[in-house]
């Protein structure tokens, strides 16, 4: 029995507009749709795939082909739009793996009609009749209609690579990290993400040596990196460290959740973006100083913002600070002004607000403290430009709410005026060391986590 025709169904994505990519078509399911491209209309049979509330769900994305592909194939295009419209943006996406859920079929010149329904496990053959309902994932965003940019480089790169054939390490490398981005973590642990990470590094990398695979990757992968020699170390750190989580769990033995991190970040948040970056190298030119900036910045920007946010969320955080030996708060200090050069909020993956409102709050304790003392010193016949003090205290007087407060102090702006223009009087500093500017722009970078620029 020879195949005539295949098509591919994507249920629970909307795409804002159609298009192709090597030899394959992504149009809606709709009768002038199914009449251009397959010649005759399937709206009806597709109503299988019904929404959360049990209603045929319109429009769905089909994808047909000129020539017949195995199901890998098929899988690896899937896993391709999956990383353009989700792996692209080094931000957050709201869309996983679950809303790339989909299902290929078969159409035989049998003389009866009807289709086979292709997985990997089975081959079964379905009416066109079919009457059986196919509901959603819990995980299935239905809010989104993603945007594929048809002219970006990364869309122009993948869909020549795919005319040379799907038998190639890099797409099986998005097929391990397309596993990796379910929302499921019942069905998906994070044990199970760090394996097929890995998996993916050591297919995107092309290492086949099975001995010491975690250096291996680890050299190969800051090869390809742009970065300063401590950085590259840094780096390599982590991904030695990752791959001896992976072997912990493919032994067998209990993973614990201190393992499952590093430094303080989520394994696979870190993995995640090294992957994803890798890629875009590969599509951009491995000579896109941009990525590399990037992952800099991402390691960075984790660390330092954590060690921040854990100093000034402590109990007595600013009693603390006040009396604390000299390298320590010079330590601090360092962290503040690391995290103005190489702050980027859409790299932070924090979770606890609270502690970030903490932290915070402690910064307005040390304005105030600050304001109080200098304000005194004036007295005593010393003088401050306390023009950025004025303006807090001011805004705390006036504000009950702290979060209102947190809202209102425009730190950013206020950095900028923490010392007087005609030099007359003396730069505000806490412990003679920590400059006013310093603590400004580390409240304006907590205080933009804390509205809402990263995943709370």
């Amino acid at each position: 029995m020879v195949v005539e025709k295949q098509f591919c169904v994507l249920p629970y994505l909307k795409f804002e507009r159609y298009f192709s990519i090597g030899d394959f078509s992504v149009w809606e399911s709709t009768p002038e749709g199914w009449k251009k491209h397959f010649g005759e209309d399937n709206t009806l049979f597709l109503e299988m795939y019904v929404d959360k509330d049990t209603k045929p769900i319109k429009g769905i994305p089909v994808v047909s082909c000129q020539s017949s592909h195995s199901y890998n194939d098929w899988e690896t295009l899937v896993s391709i739009l999956f990383f353009l419209i989700t792996g692209t943006n080094l931000g957050y996406s709201s869309l996983y793996s679950e809303n790339f859920y989909f299902e290929l079929w078969d159409s035989f010149d049998n003389g009866k009609g009807g289709y086979t329904r292709v997985d990997k496990f089975f081959r079964r053959i379905a009416s066109s009749q079919l009457s059986e309902k196919i509901l959603p994932s819990q995980f299935v965003n239905w809010n989104n209609k993603p945007r594929l940019d048809i002219n970006s480089l990364e869309f122009k790169f993948f869909k020549n690579e795919i005319t040379k054939g799907f038998n190639f390490s890099l797409f099986r490398s998005l097929l391990y990290y397309m596993r990796t981005q379910f929302r499921d973590s019942y069905l998906f642990p994070e044990e199970a993400d760090v394996q097929n990470f890995c998996s993916a590094f050591q297919c995107l990398l092309g290492v086949l040596d099975r001995r010491n695979v975690g250096e291996l990757i680890a050299d190969k992968l800051v090869s390809q990196l742009n970065l300063p020699a401590e950085s590259k170390g840094e780096i390599k750190k982590w991904m030695i460290d990752f791959y001896e989580v992976r072997s912990i769990y493919t032994h067998g033995d209990k993973v614990t959740d201190e393992r499952l991190s590093y430094l303080s970040q989520r394994h696979i948040d870190i993995a995640k973006r090294v992957f994803q970056i890798l890629i875009l190298k590969r599509c951009r030119g491995n000579g896109e100083k941009i990525y590399d900036e990037f992952l800099l910045k991402y390691f960075i920007s984790n660390r330092v913002f954590r060690n921040i946010v854990k100093t000034l969320s402590k109990n007595q955080a600013k009693e603390e600070l006040l009396t604390c030996q000299e390298k320590d708060l010079l330590e601090f200090s360092e962290n503040l002004k690391n995290l103005y050069v190489n702050f980027d909020q859409k790299t932070i993956d924090f979770e606890n607000k609270n502690k970030i409102k903490r932290a915070l709050t402690t910064l307005i304790y040390i304005f105030e403290d600050l304001y109080s003392k200098l304000l005194n010193d004036q007295e005593k016949g010393k003088k401050y430009y306390l023009y950025p003090l004025t303006i807090i205290k001011g805004i705390l007087e006036t504000t009950a709410d702290l979060e209102k407060a947190i809202n209102e102090i425009g730190a950013h702006n206020l950095a900028l005026d923490c010392s007087d223009p005609d030099h007359f009087k003396e730069e505000v500093t806490f412990r003679e060391i920590i400059t006013l500017r310093e603590l400004l722009n580390a409240f304006a970078n907590l205080k933009d986590v804390f509205l809402g620029y990263h995943k709370l």
